[in-house]
């Protein structure tokens, strides 16, 4: 999950956009019925950088035709 609200320039910063993540995170968390195990990389503002988020390109890689990712 990637969401990102503050920006180096102020002016791009955004309102919801980390929160909105965090929100999908605990969905996700919350949601065992429809979800049975859930591995979750959230990238939240300054964590959402390009070498973290292609950091867990091999791992997404290995999902299965059924996975839901």
């Amino acid at each position: 999950v990637i969401g990102v609200s503050e920006f180096q320039d102020k002016k791009m910063n955004l309102n919801f956009a980390a929160k909105d993540a965090q929100d999908i995170i605990t969905l996700f968390k919350s949601n065992t019925a429809l979800y049975n195990h859930v591995y979750i990389h959230s990238f939240i503002n300054t964590t959402a950088t390009k070498s973290a988020i292609l950091s867990v390109k091999q791992q997404l890689m290995q999902s299965k035709p059924d996975d839901l990712v």
